[in-house]
């Protein structure tokens, strides 16, 4: 099976960790621009699920992004996985 390589920027949303936060800290929030690179394992529509690790039974370092908050893509490179 090959699987195709991408790099994809998105944006992603953003918050203060912690609990109660005042409301003057958080109106400087803003969607964060994300770049990842990843091997696509499920593309549809409405989403595309990366993972960046393979073993002969797992994968690791997985993301589901959905295609609404993707501003780009590019294929890097198809590569045959058994």
């Amino acid at each position: 099976m090959t699987r195709k390589l991408y790099y994809v920027e998105w944006i992603d949303a953003s918050s203060l960790t912690g609990s109660w936060q005042q409301e003057r800290d958080v109106k400087d929030l803003a969607a964060t621009p994300i770049k990842t690179v990843g091997w696509a394992v499920k593309e549809t529509k409405d989403e595309l699920v990366l993972v960046s690790s393979w073993s002969p039974d797992c994968v690791d370092g997985n993301i589901c992004i959905p295609r609404r908050a993707i501003v780009r893509t590019k294929i890097l490179a198809g590569l045959s996985i058994p």
